[in-house]
């Protein structure tokens, strides 16, 4: 993993270009960790969740802005097992729900979060066939 980008930590990911191949790395912002930090304490804890969404991820979507165009952008998805509420209690994470981390198309981080998860498939966001353009990698058709 030898990718820098200056005012970003580096973070190995699948690579959302090709998601069966090698890994790659996405990156996240200093910018948005302080932001969080200093207006949104709850979501700065579960910062923590987004290495064990590229840890572990269970799907990948392409296209997440589809008011831009449908092919913008990517979003990861996994089921951490932990998270942080407002008061900064850990608790284990609710059954019904996954931790989105969305990437931009030049691999940043500019938003992630607990989301409801789908009735169909408990590892993917709600509504995620109306959400986004294609699921692109999914934990269930990675080759062993």
């Amino acid at each position: 993993m030898a990718h820098i980008r200056k005012g970003c930590y580096t973070i190995e990911a699948l690579n959302p270009e090709a998601p069966y191949g090698p890994r790659g790395c996405i990156f996240f912002p200093k910018s948005l960790e302080l932001r969080l930090y200093k207006f949104r304490r709850a979501d700065f804890e579960n910062l923590k969740n987004v290495a064990v969404v590229t840890r572990q991820t269970r799907a990948v979507f392409k296209g997440v802005r589809e008011e831009i165009e449908r092919n913008w952008g990517w979003c990861y998805v996994g089921k951490p097992l932990f998270y942080y509420r407002e008061d900064g209690t850990k608790v284990r994470e609710g059954k019904n729900m996954v931790y989105t981390v969305y990437v931009n198309p030049r691999l940043e981080i500019y938003e992630c979060g607990w989301e409801p998860s789908d009735p169909e498939d408990a590892f993917c966001p709600e509504d995620f066939h109306n959400r986004y353009g294609s699921r692109i990698w999914h934990w269930r058709q990675a080759p062993k």
